[in-house]
């Protein structure tokens, strides 16, 4: 049963790492179109700074933007994991150990 858990837990946090993962791309490129002088310039100082073509230095800052966009979906399942774990913890209060056995001597646990 633990393992079907962790399998349903993983996947969970996957899809919602790679759903968060989206919504931060879109959110980091709004702005990134070739009206906006901003990007333009960054792009222009890219490509001669490391002498690179106008396609790889646009490569470079989609590269730069997934990355970004990765680590703060990542980062947002880490915060929604820490709130998970918080609100929980009164549940050690609220639950008690079996009683009337001597634990895993009686259950056969090896």
């Amino acid at each position: 049963m633990r393992v079907f858990c962790g399998a349903v837990g993983t996947s969970l946090a996957g899809n919602e790492w790679n759903n968060r993962t989206v919504l931060h791309h879109v959110r980091l490129t709004e702005v990134a179109s070739v009206n906006n002088p901003a990007f333009n310039q960054q792009i222009g100082e890219t490509q001669s700074l490391l002498h690179l073509t106008a396609e790889s230095s646009r490569a470079l800052f989609d590269f730069t933007v997934n990355s970004q966009a990765a680590m703060m979906g990542l980062d947002d399942i880490f915060y929604l994991s820490a709130v998970i774990f918080i609100l929980i913890i009164p549940l050690i209060w609220i639950t008690r150990p079996a009683r009337g056995g001597r634990g895993a001597v009686d259950s056969g646990a090896h």
